[in-house]
């Protein structure tokens, strides 16, 4: 569940279209480059939708704190949440409150940890110096945490001596960004260490034997390691330094299979300053754009793991607010005016593109300032500064009303696609079908800026800025007090499921 998604089912009621021509290119050959080469693999040791009638918000309702009387879940799925005070967890009504961890340094993203399944999450932490980075591994139920391995060598670790910059681009690598990928089994987990030498490189740790096999060998820094959704392929590029404004020094890029040998070139990133995966069209075709330091966004194309053919899809500029619908293969993009220039034929706004046959649909003039997709709704949520908009892979859309105070986009509920909103001035449930005829019910009126659905839609969690986690159930969603003080989200909060 992913806590700013927001969907929904709806009438659709208008419909701006445009067809426009000459976006779809040519295809190109598999361009062969000397890659950061593979290496035999070194195996180290790793240690029903309710309708809401409502005059105002209820006054909270609190219980015990924390939770103590009731365990977690042996079954889960189970909520994580990680602030500055550390790393929490509970069952999905917020019962079973406890707490894992005291404060961490995190390095990385916990929504970016959690397995696809068997109750696990890395996660990386270190020094605010990026001193000590270590690969860690929680298990839920248990709560047992182990350390996978150090992500630097006493040779690797960043010296503290003024103006000694030797590993700093290594480091780099591991903490500027997604760093690691889980299998879609959750059965391994590929990430980029600094262990054996002056650069990145990429690893792959077996859950089941507890090893590290190390993949690559090579000058450049390996980055932004990516299952395909089969598991049998991973992507990842490399750098030779990350730059400070006009992106990084792109050296390669490429695919080889999760056991480690076969690694081919699919393209030479050598003329861009990034070049940034969006997802997958199918098991064998991602999503992929370059970023240029003196043209933005550019070149959004589809390229084959396995014939290394490519199609431009987009090759003129665009925001690098990009949306897909995997299943479909359908892209929300939009355009800002400042880029109207390089694309004096199309113009701004919110634009549909396909992947499957380089169709392209203009949708509105408005440009996003926010673009998603919701799994929950099969719906494209994009905020505007006119306001929020629905839209559906056809590019038919329709205005939803936005609660005065709440801000970013909405949180979707699976199965009833009731939407949470948040803000300044509270808490708001409303429905996706029915927005504009019944707006949405405030529940809580102190400034919040976390919340997410369980994962049957029944319960929604949610946290105050000053750290008061709040759990409301459907169908009349009183507000029941969970805890206080787990953590300010001014200082940095994020929720994650895990699933077992």
């Amino acid at each position: 569940m992913n806590i700013s998604q927001s969907t929904h089912l709806f009438p659709l009621l208008f419909l701006t279209s445009f067809i426009i021509a000459g976006c779809v290119g040519g295809q190109v050959e598999p361009i062969e480059l000397s890659a950061d080469s593979a290496t035999e693999a070194i195996v180290l040791t790793s240690t029903p939708v309710a309708t809401l009638e409502s005059s105002g918000p209820p006054e909270p309702t609190p219980i015990p704190s924390p939770r103590a009387d009731v365990p977690l879940a042996k079954e889960g799925p189970w909520w994580i949440l990680s602030s500055d005070k550390g790393l929490w967890a509970g069952n999905p009504d917020g019962s079973g409150l406890r707490q894992l961890t005291g404060p961490l340094n995190l390095q990385s993203n916990i929504g970016d940890g959690a397995a696809p399944s068997g109750g696990h999450l890395a996660y990386i932490t270190g020094t605010d110096d990026v001193r000590g980075l270590t690969l860690s591994l929680l298990t839920l139920p248990s709560g047992e945490i182990r350390i996978i391995t150090p992500l630097t060598s006493p040779e690797s670790e960043p010296s503290l001596a003024p103006g000694d910059e030797s590993s700093e681009v290594a480091v780099r690598a591991i903490v500027a960004g997604k760093s690691f990928d889980w299998s879609p089994d959750g059965s391994s987990l590929a990430f980029v260490g600094v262990m054996q030498g002056p650069s990145s490189d990429l690893y792959v740790y077996s859950l089941e034997e507890q090893t590290i096999a190390r993949h690559t060998d090579g000058p450049t820094q390996a980055i932004r390691p990516i299952y395909d959704p089969l598991g049998e392929n991973i992507l990842h590029a490399g750098v030779a330094s990350f730059g400070s404004g006009a992106g990084a020094d792109m050296r390669g890029f490429w695919v080889g299979r999760a056991d480690g040998s076969e690694f081919r070139s699919l393209l030479d990133p050598s003329e861009s300053g990034d070049e940034i995966v969006v997802g997958w069209v199918d098991p064998e075709t991602f999503l992929i754009f370059s970023w240029h330091a003196w043209g933005g966004m550019r070149d959004l194309r589809t390229i084959n793991t396995l014939s290394g053919e490519t199609t431009i899809l987009w090759e003129e500029c665009f925001d690098d607010k990009v949306a897909l619908d995997e299943l479909t293969g359908t892209i929300l993009l939009t355009v800002h005016q400042g880029y109207a220039n390089c694309l004096p034929d199309v113009g701004p706004g919110l634009y549909r593109v396909s992947a499957i046959d380089g169709s392209t649909v203009h949708i509105i003039e408005d440009d996003a300032i926010l673009i998603n997709w919701s799994d929950e709704a099969a719906l494209f949520f994009a905020f505007t500064e006119h306001g929020l908009l629905a839209v559906d892979r056809d590019g038919n859309f329709v205005d939803l009303d936005v609660p005065e105070g709440a801000f970013g986009l909405p949180s979707v509920a699976p199965g009833s696609r009731q939407l949470a909103w948040t803000g300044e001035s509270g808490v708001w449930i409303g429905s996706l079908t029915k927005s504009l005829d019944m707006q949405p019910i405030q529940i809580f009126d102190q400034p919040s800026r976390l919340a997410d659905w369980g994962p049957d839609g029944s319960y929604l969690l949610f946290l105050s800025w000053e750290g008061s986690l709040h759990v409301a159930q459907a169908p009349d969603f009183e507000t029941v007090l969970v805890a206080e003080d787990l953590g300010s989200s001014r200082g940095g909060v994020s929720l994650a499921w895990i699933w077992p």
